[in-house]
């Protein structure tokens, strides 16, 4: 949902995920993300709401953002469902400058105060799915906000996801989901995570993750219960 707000009450039932990153541990201002989130659909599945709230970390730069998300679901065959949905939000970005360490102009003026600054977000995606089957599209965030402190125009690029999956079935216990995320952002190049998880019993899965350029990743997942 973080990726694509049409995927708020995809899933039938009330959804509350936590996540926590941390990279490059033990080195001063190593980037840090904390997110919460919740999401749930409409008693007659027509409609889907979710919220999200995140803090990422890094060096002098601190972003604080609240997103809510709306999605519309439509049946448009026995087994598919689309869904259309929109992202709106607030993101409170600060910056403390007076923590930087300066060695070339002690008195530079830029470095005097710190910047706290606050810019409206605002999302779309799609997404289609069956029981089998998934594909969606989404822009996180299609404006671009000014910082003033820097006089740079714009600092928030545009972002674009692509993400899709199958489950095939090997027999009646062990399923195969291969599944891949395209990331497009201007000005850099197009990244994928490749996935693929064996399942058993749709209980217990695992499987691994190549995400290009940068990572391998191991991954396991257990589903206590069917909700």
């Amino acid at each position: 949902m973080a990726a694509n707000p049409a995927y708020a009450g995809s899933r039938g039932a009330i959804g509350l995920n936590y996540f926590g990153r941390a990279q490059w541990s033990g080195i001063g201002g190593a980037p840090t993300t904390n997110s919460i989130s919740i999401d749930g659909s409409t008693l007659d599945g027509r409609f889907g709401l979710g919220m999200q709230m995140y803090h990422d970390h890094i060096g002098v730069y601190n972003n604080n953002v609240i997103n809510f998300m709306f999605s519309s679901r439509v049946k448009v065959s026995d087994e598919g469902v689309l869904s259309g949905g929109i992202q709106i939000g607030m993101k409170n970005s600060q910056i403390n400058l007076t923590n930087v360490k300066n060695v070339y102009d002690l008195n530079d003026y830029k470095f005097q105060q710190n910047v706290n600054e606050w810019n409206p977000t605002l999302g779309g995606g799609v997404f289609y799915n069956t029981d089998k089957f998934y594909l969606g599209v989404s822009v996180p965030n299609i404006l671009s906000s000014a910082n003033i402190y820097s006089g740079v125009g714009k600092t928030n690029d545009y972002h674009m996801f692509i993400a899709t999956g199958y489950v095939f079935d090997i027999d009646e216990d062990i399923k195969l989901k291969p599944s891949t995320l395209l990331k497009l952002a201007s000005g850099a190049p197009a990244e994928f995570d490749l996935n693929a998880n064996v399942w058993y019993k749709n209980m217990f899965g695992i499987g691994a993750s190549l995400r290009t350029g940068d990572a391998y990743v191991g991954m396991a997942e257990v589903q206590l219960t069917r909700q």
